[in-house]
């Protein structure tokens, strides 16, 4: 298929519509995959259909879009995301970076701008906001600061909290990784909040960044 194959992750079904309406206006795009929730977001593993690039709503009524990009990221390593999000903050947006994501567009923004973020993520290149790009190098140059401590946190943890955390970092679920470490969803629960506080972060996608910043 020529041109651009195009996912859309949105909770709000008009809004995931008319987005789809629009961007197959484009020549170049077409729209093959629409979904409403993480959940339904993780048959894009099932479809027979090549996706290129997947626009993924911030935050999903289901689960965080980040752990959605994630998730997709590591069945489709060559997949490129762009995060589709309610307002700019540098934070939340390193840490999309972090999680995968090459693009990052708010809605008050013009459709213009995600479509060119679309376009440029779909031939391998990255897009923020220009009001975003200085912050956000500054938090990555920041990360390379304190990749040590990192590691020195990661030092405190215990082996099966090791264990836990790889597969969070994998983009498994809770469940998903109770099945395959033989353990209760309640255990592997205890073991993410343990970790968690022996890591000083308040997030599981903030462990998860951690754990990235010292592997990199």
């Amino acid at each position: 298929m020529a041109g651009t194959a195009v996912a859309i992750i949105e909770s709000q079904i008009a809004t995931g519509e008319a987005l789809a309406l629009r961007l197959n206006n484009e020549p170049d795009f077409q729209v093959v995959y629409l979904a409403t929730s993480a959940g339904e977001a993780r048959g894009l593993a099932a479809s027979p259909k090549t996706v290129n690039v997947a626009v993924i709503a911030d935050r999903l009524a289901d689960e965080d879009g980040l752990v959605a990009c994630t998730e997709l990221r590591r069945v489709h390593p060559n997949l490129g995301v762009v995060i589709l999000a309610d307002q700019g903050d540098a934070n939340r947006t390193t840490s999309a970076l972090v999680a995968g994501a090459r693009g990052w567009v708010e809605r008050a923004g013009s459709i213009r701008q995600l479509i060119e973020a679309i376009r440029m993520v779909a031939n391998g290149q990255a897009w923020l906001p220009p009001h975003l790009l200085g912050p956000v190098i500054d938090h990555l140059i920041e990360g390379d600061q304190v990749r040590n401590e990192a590691d020195e946190s990661l030092s405190a943890l215990s082996s099966r909290e090791r264990e836990v955390l790889a597969h969070m970092v994998n983009g498994e679920s809770r469940s998903e990784i109770a099945q395959r470490l033989y353990l209760s969803e309640n255990t592997v629960r205890t073991h993410q909040q343990s970790l968690m506080r022996r890591l000083g972060v308040h997030s599981a996608l903030a462990a998860v960044a951690v754990a990235r910043r010292a592997s990199e």
